[in-house]
């Protein structure tokens, strides 16, 4: 074995290659792995903002104001109906992007698609288009 296989045969396995210049070697990739990060940071930051934020505290203040003799039965009614809706629908857009061979314009469709979902929610006042506007969400 000659002395660089012998090195990189011994090396640990989280150390970095060596350059023919002594120093460690970066991986090109490693901006576009930081920006790839960033943004899957951003987009799962905004993804906890709509679900937690609207789904935990704006929707059930939404039901309570539309019917407050009922309004477990109908914040139940509200989140189950959108929960068989996404179950439903979630793999068949998944399905269609996967045929279309291109992910990105039906990323971008969904997203926004969901924040004029949440505009619409914002202004419906009966519980049926509370249950609209949640299933377009969920989508």
């Amino acid at each position: 074995m000659s002395r660089s296989e012998s090195e990189t045969h011994h090396r640990a396995a989280g150390e970095p290659a060596e350059s023919s210049g002594g120093e460690p070697a970066t991986p090109r990739a490693s901006g576009a792995l930081g920006r790839l990060l960033s943004l899957l940071a951003v987009g799962h930051t905004a993804m906890f903002m709509v679900y937690m934020g609207v789904g935990q505290v704006l929707l059930p203040v939404q039901v309570e104001a539309l019917d407050p003799a009922s309004k477990v039965a109908d914040l139940g009614l509200v989140s189950g109906v959108a929960a068989v809706f996404a179950t439903l629908f979630n793999p068949l857009a998944g399905l269609l992007s996967d045929r279309s061979r291109r992910r990105n314009p039906w990323i971008l469709g969904g997203g926004i698609s969901a924040l004029g979902a949440l505009a619409l929610l914002g202004a419906v006042r009966s519980i049926v288009l509370v249950t609209i506007g949640w299933c377009l969400v969920q989508r």
